[in-house]
């Protein structure tokens, strides 16, 4: 009788793992369910690529070196920026910058070394409305050539989104 007390528990838990029953699963997510990666600050564009920065949305297409002209020596950055929202935005070469391999940057400014300029102290957008045109950079004596264009607006008491583009 002890026996049979002792063996009706294993017997009843035998049965509980017959054939037919499910085996316990996990969850798996799907490929195709997992969300896109959203870009960073850190994410590095190709140049001509458009980008949304805040209420904007700007693209560098091109670097350009220009032959050095006395002591000075001068780059230039093919930009656009769109107003995507529905109030005027004001765009400048002041968030424009090029940024060299040993963490050094130039800051742009400056104007008449290349038409069509792109608005040296601020132009105001209306909604939708774009501007294109050359940004200027005094390059450091010592510069070697940059490897990113960089776009790093600013507005007090606001973090506003950095991006950049990588000079081929």
């Amino acid at each position: 009788m002890r026996t049979a007390l002792l063996a009706a528990p294993a017997l009843l838990l035998a049965g509980c793992t017959t054939a037919s029953a499910p085996a316990p699963t996990t969850p798996r997510a799907e490929a195709s369910q997992a969300p896109a990666p959203t870009p960073t600050a850190d994410t590095v564009h190709a140049l001509g690529a458009s980008v949304d920065a805040d209420d904007i949305t700007v693209t560098a297409y091109a670097y350009k070196a220009l032959p050095a002209a006395g002591a000075t020596q001068h780059g230039v950055i093919d930009a656009k920026a769109c107003n995507r929202v529905a109030e005027d935005r004001t765009v400048s070469q002041g968030p424009w910058l090029l940024s060299f391999a040993d963490d050094t940057e130039a800051e742009a400014g400056g104007t008449g070394v290349l038409r069509p300029e792109y608005p040296f102290d601020g132009r105001k957008l209306r909604p939708g409305q774009c501007v294109r045109g050359w940004v200027p950079v005094e390059l450091p004596k010592s510069a070697r050539r940059p490897v990113m264009v960089v776009y790093r607006p600013s507005l007090p008491g606001r973090e506003l989104r950095s991006v950049s583009w990588r000079i081929p």
